[in-house]
């Protein structure tokens, strides 16, 4: 026994051990693993998370594979694996996935073994601003109005003319975890989905893990800051943050509940317990 106790001692490593370094491996994982927080207060098994989500995203079973990294009381961290990047890319192109118990963020993975307390509270959504009197929907002011509701990517409708047409302008921002800012990591995220950071704002939402209990929580706190908008909308008669997770061709309405809810829909995106 003292024999093996002492072996143990060749277990340590130290600062000055040479090892070798493959920093080929960690561009592998970039490339076909990401990382996700499930925000949700209900109870899901890795098995039921593999089926609903295989089927969402229409992928068979060789194809990819699910973990669960850890639990807490409003979520799961999740990690993912992807037989290919073309797959993995496809995925994260359109986050957040909605589901109706539940929302799903995800970013690509660079370090597992890093913390994620602090990640994964950041997630692109749609938005889009109306009654804006005329004479004030200049470059300058659109911008300064949709950063009311996050940081910005990008403003859509910079036509006058359309704007007043349409009765609204459009525009996307990153919506925010209270004290996060665009770090390295998310900066990383951001390219994958095809996003450029814009306008930083001090406005935020609180931490997900203080308060998104469930998605209906989070919801109710875009709906809260949305009546924050109209009554420090000056410049018009006013301003809602819609939420929505389409493309810029989509309908900006807020009908995320009532796409989660349309049981004659597509209904990709519904988390339903057998």
């Amino acid at each position: 026994m003292d024999e093996l106790l002492s072996k143990t001692h060749n277990l340590q490593v130290s600062d000055e051990d040479e090892w070798e370094v493959d920093k080929n491996l960690s561009l592998t994982i970039t490339k076909y693993n990401l990382r996700g927080r499930l925000c949700t207060t209900v109870e899901h098994s890795r098995g039921f998370l593999k089926r609903m989500l295989g089927g969402i995203w229409r992928l068979k079973e060789a194809e990819w594979n699910i973990k669960i990294k850890d639990k807490f009381d409003s979520g799961l961290f999740l990690t993912f694996t992807f037989a290919s990047e073309s797959i993995q890319s496809r995925i994260l192109s359109k986050m957040p996935w909605y589901l109706s118990n539940g929302l799903l963020i995800l970013e690509k993975m660079e370090n597992s073994n890093d913390s994620w307390k602090n990640d994964l509270t950041c997630f692109p959504i749609w938005g889009r601003a109306l009654g804006v009197t005329v004479d004030f929907l200049t470059p300058k002011n659109i911008v300064r109005l949709a950063a009311m509701a996050g940081e910005v990517i990008t403003v859509h409708n910079s036509d006058v003319s359309k704007m007043v047409a349409n009765g609204y302008f459009r525009f996307q921002v990153w919506m925010l975890g209270q004290g996060n800012h665009i770090t390295q990591g998310k900066k990383v995220n951001q390219e994958a989905l095809g996003l450029v950071k814009g306008v930083k704002t001090s406005n935020s939402f609180a931490s997900l893990d203080e308060t998104t209990t469930s998605v209906e929580t989070l919801l109710r706190e875009i709906a809260s800051k949305t009546e924050s908008l109209t009554q420090n909308a000056a410049v018009g008669q006013s301003l809602i943050a819609q939420v929505n997770n389409e493309g810029p061709g989509g309908m900006m309405e807020t009908e995320v509940d009532k796409r989660l809810g349309d049981e004659g829909g597509r209904g990709k995106r519904r988390m339903m317990e057998d």
